[in-house]
């Protein structure tokens, strides 16, 4: 029969009281033997360790009491004079019950239980273990703070990663929700300047765009996606813009045969694409070329766009699609990613955005 959760905790919370109790009757029993044999009245193996085992196992038995009585009197204020004065006499208690138990146990028939009870006997050998009765109830109590703190800090611990990953996944829907109506009006754009130049253009045009909203749709609540993907969304974009510059832009892609797999945040090479060709492929009458790369690189995906055309002429201001990227990657990777821009010797620039390798398998 399969035990209940709440049973499987007192089970291991009986075995670790046991286990530690145990644990301190064995060294007292080493203690008690070589002290005495220094003193020369040896108490041999087994009544040292019977004496010392003894002793620990009724304490084992009345520390689930305290460890009740710390929750009853927590020791904190506004009662804390109080509280102090309960577990003074708990602790009283327990070691009273204590020290009989255990002269009952360990010193039958002998001693003060064969020769008749008096008050006298019972206050002289509750007295001899009164200092470290005291101590010992005290660290009950503060173990039990001790678990209950540490609980308190692994609760709070994972109560803050929650709360991190909802603040993070809010914040990636939020930087989302910007690039989305940006891209879509960028397309109806194309669109419009299409319909009159050329109509089945523009129709074909209007089926990649429904077959993009259809993917955006498919993977909108996913922060990372395979390469692979990513990819395929982004040829379907291309197309588009391919039916707008016609001959004006060609496509290179450059992708490792181990970079397909690997993840990559949803909608990242978008932004950089549409920044490669309005700023570089459109301001030039020849041909353009876009190069886009993966390469892996030790335990870091490389990502890069490359486009001909003029350079970095004057300062690089973020739009709406570069600085959506640049905080998806920050809030995805912290400082372990980069988004640089630079020129390219000959003429152009790269994009290159430098992220931790994962695959799929990793992530999950």
């Amino acid at each position: 029969m399969e035990l209940s959760s709440a049973a499987r905790k007192r089970l291991v919370s009986a075995a670790v009281i046991f286990g530690v109790w145990a644990l301190y009757g064995l060294n007292s029993a080493i203690h008690t033997h070589y002290q005495t044999m220094l003193a020369g009245r040896p108490i041999y193996w087994g009544r040292a360790f019977f004496g010392e085992f003894s002793f620990c196992m009724i304490w084992a038995l009345v520390t689930p009491l305290i460890l009740w009585l710390r929750k009853r009197w927590p020791i904190a204020r506004p009662h804390l004079l109080r509280s102090i004065v309960y577990h003074f006499f708990a602790a009283a208690l327990c070691i009273i019950f204590t020290k009989i138990a255990w002269d009952i146990l360990y010193r039958w028939p002998s001693g003060w239980v064969k020769t008749g009870f008096t008050w006298k006997k019972v206050t002289l050998s509750v007295g001899q273990i009164w200092d470290s009765g005291i101590l010992l109830y005290a660290m009950v109590l503060l173990a039990g703070y001790a678990v209950e703190y540490y609980n308190n800090f692994r609760q709070e611990q994972l109560t803050s990663a929650r709360l991190r990953a909802q603040i993070a996944e809010a914040q990636l829907r939020a930087l989302r929700m910007q690039i989305h109506p940006h891209f879509l009006f960028n397309t109806l754009h194309t669109i419009s300047a299409l319909v009159q130049e050329d109509p089945h253009a523009a129709e074909r045009t209007i089926a990649r765009l429904s077959d993009l909203l259809r993917i955006t749709l498919d993977k909108r609540d996913d922060a990372e996606v395979p390469l692979s993907r990513e990819l395929q969304f982004l040829d379907l974009y291309l197309e588009i813009e391919q039916t707008r510059y016609e001959d004006r832009l060609a496509v290179r892609r450059e992708i490792a045969p181990d970079a397909g797999d690997a993840l990559v945040p949803n909608f990242v090479l978008q932004p950089l694409v549409e920044n490669a060709i309005r700023h570089g492929i459109a301001k030039i009458s020849r041909s353009g070329m876009l190069t886009i790369g993966a390469q892996r690189s030790d335990n870091e995906l490389v990502l890069s766009v490359r486009n001909t055309g003029p350079g970095l002429d004057e300062p690089v201001h973020d739009g709406i699609g570069l600085a959506s990227t640049r905080s998806r990657l920050q809030v995805l990777y912290g400082d372990n990613q980069r988004l640089e821009l630079r020129e390219v010797e000959g003429g152009g620039v790269e994009a290159r955005i430098v992220l931790p390798f994962r695959l799929a398998a990793d992530s999950a």
